[in-house]
């Protein structure tokens, strides 16, 4: 199901934590009893997560907030027609309804319709098919999200694998109905390390936010450089644009006979 995209324009939203590089902690604890919680510029892969810990799961949230992430991370589409298309906002959407199916967007968007909301648990329901007697869609069973869900720990580092290393740079989101929410881009560099020489496997990178809705994140999703999931929509507010303050790539080198990996920063903004 996480099959990589290929030549795909990046639409990034953003979160309340602004960060600066940081070693990764292995904290995953935490209650909510705030609403929203953010960080400094300066904050640690430790304190991005004290601060989703710490953000109630109901914050930013109401009965049928519907919540739309796309791609092979969340759901593989079906429909071979949609996936020729950029997956842009809702021109992927208009594209799909253009074929006059609603089971279209079911097949290509993973859609979330929150049911009830508490500070540390979510109950929501799934599209699973069109409404065979009328407009509309055949809801799930009740699904359940909280903290110890699967794609929440993932996206914190702390699902079975722990970083070697981790970066965090600062990003700025733009959304389709004008407002700008800020955000954290988190690089997990996964592998071994052995006499301070690293061996760099693997790489995840997030952009997540304490401004948005906690199951609206990750926003984006990126697996060896290759974008593989983003936010679609919150509600009726869709992605517009990201700018990234900063990002990281592996290289090789050779220093007299020592062979060995290094953690590069591009050391310029990237706009998606």
């Amino acid at each position: 199901m996480r099959a990589l995209f290929t030549n795909l324009p990046i639409a990034f939203l953003g979160l309340a934590l602004l960060a600066s590089c940081g070693k990764e902690n292995a904290s995953g604890g935490g209650s909510s009893t705030s609403a929203s919680v953010s960080v400094s510029a300066s904050s640690d892969i430790g304190q991005i997560r004290n601060a989703f810990n710490n953000t109630s799961l109901s914050y930013g949230l109401s009965q049928n907030t519907e919540i739309y992430h796309v791609g092979p991370y969340f759901k593989t589409a079906s429909n071979s027609n949609c996936k020729e298309v950029d997956l842009w906002g809702f021109e992927l959407g208009s594209y799909c309804y253009g074929y006059g199916s609603y089971q279209s967007e079911i097949d290509v968007y993973e859609i979330k319709i929150i049911q009830s909301t508490s500070s540390g648990s979510l109950v929501y329901k799934e599209p699973v098919e069109s409404n065979p007697y009328g407009q509309g869609y055949v809801l799930s069973s009740d699904m359940s999200f909280d903290r110890n869900s699967t794609r929440y720990k993932e996206m914190l580092g702390l699902a079975s694998s722990t970083p070697l290393e981790v970066r965090t740079s600062n990003a700025t989101i733009h959304l389709g109905n004008g407002d700008t929410k800020n955000g954290v881009y988190v690089e997990y560099f996964y592998g071994t390390r052995t006499n301070d020489i690293l061996n760099i496997t693997s790489m995840e990178a997030f952009v997540l936010s304490t401004e948005l809705p906690v199951i609206a994140n990750p926003v984006t999703v990126e697996q060896n450089g290759n974008l593989v999931g983003r936010l679609g929509r919150v509600g009726t507010t869709n992605v517009s644009q990201v700018k990234v303050s900063n990002s990281h790539y592996v290289r090789n080198e050779i220093t007299g006979y020592t062979y060995r990996t290094v953690i590069q920063s591009r050391g310029q903004e990237r706009t998606f």
